[in-house]
Order: C-alpha cells, then sequence, then structure tokens
C-alpha cells in the first residue's frame, strides 16, 4: 500500500535538557514549516521537565491516533531533542516499524537501540557518536554548530523521508 504525503505526520518530543523548544527554539520553526509549507499534520510536545521513559510512549500513542482519528494519518516520523530516543526506539521495535517513516533526533543522550529498519538523522553537536554509525546505512550523524541550519536539514529529511518531492 502506498500512502500518499497527506496519510503522513510528524510527532516532534521537546526535552527539557536542552530548553523546551529544543536548542534554540529550533522546533517552533521546524513545527510551522513542517505544516505551513509541507501541509503535514505535525504535532509539538513540551516536556516541562525531563519526561519519564514510561510517559514518552504513551505520548507517542496518543499524538498517533489523535492524528489518525483527524487527519487520516497511518505514517509517523519522530523526532526530538536529548532524552527520550531510547523510549521511541523501544516502542518502534514492540509496535513495529511499519507505521514509522524514521526519526530525527538533535544531541540524543544516547543512540543505542535505534530501530534497525526505520532512517534515522542524528544531530551530535559534541561529536559522540559519528564513528559508531558511519557505516550503518539508512542511519546518519551530523555534526552540527548552532549557526548552522538544522531546521532546514531537518525539514528536507522529513520530506525525503516521507516522500514530498517539492
Amino acid at each position: 500500500m502506498t500512502l500518499s504525503f497527506s496519510e503522513q505526520a510528524v510527532i516532534i518530543l521537546s526535552g527539557a535538557g536542552n530548553g523546551t523548544s529544543g536548542p534554540e527554539d529550533i522546533f517552533i520553526e521546524l513545527a510551522d514549516r513542517l505544516a505551513k509549507k509541507a501541509g503535514l499534520p505535525t504535532i509539538r510536545l513540551e516536556y516541562k521537565e525531563v519526561p519519564k521513559a514510561d510517559h514518552i510512549q504513551p505520548d507517542i500513542l496518543a499524538c498517533a491516533n489523535y492524528l489518525k482519528t483527524n487527519f487520516s494519518s497511518h505514517r509517523f516520523l519522530i523526532g526530538g531533542c536529548s532524552n527520550g530516543i531510547e523510549s521511541v526506539s523501544a516502542l518502534l521495535k514492540e509496535k513495529g516499524e511499519e507505521n514509522y517513516a524514521g526519526l530525527f533526533w538533535v544531541d540524543p543522550k544516547s543512540i543505542d537501540g535505534l530501530p534497525e529498519k526505520a532512517p534515522a538523522l542524528i544531530f551530535d553537536s559534541e561529536g559522540h557518536y559519528k564513528a559508531d554509525y558511519e557505516s550503518k546505512g539508512n542511519k546518519t550523524v551530523k555534526p552540527y554548530k548552532p549557526e548552522d541550519d538544522i531546521v532546514g536539514e531537518i525539514y528536507q529529511y522529513a520530506a525525503k523521508t516521507l516522500g514530498k518531492t517539492n
């Protein structure tokens, strides 16, 4: 079954580690761009404190259910910053990767246990993970500096991953 672009959506988890809206508030701009420019239903969750692992999975499932019910979305790209990538990875493994287009994450605390099938774009400002994933096929680790346009790079990744060509 081939899904149209409109049947896909983005869920962004903003952790408290780099500010509630991601480093330099990038997730506000990213969510706005994905929704307005790309026409993608997008939910951005902001955690005021570092979220506990057992809260993240139900939040993602609730977002996915909302997007399915209200926008007929069936395939999801999930992104975030700092904490939470382990919970997202565990959820994808537990529930199956077929409904998830991929991941994007800024400065994760760990990249252990990333799902095998789903592509991932990891931004790493401190150079921790490059050697671990240099040759892992659909996993990309990119170094970045605060002045880099990672919003634009994530937007392009989302469009490519979800099949939008223009």
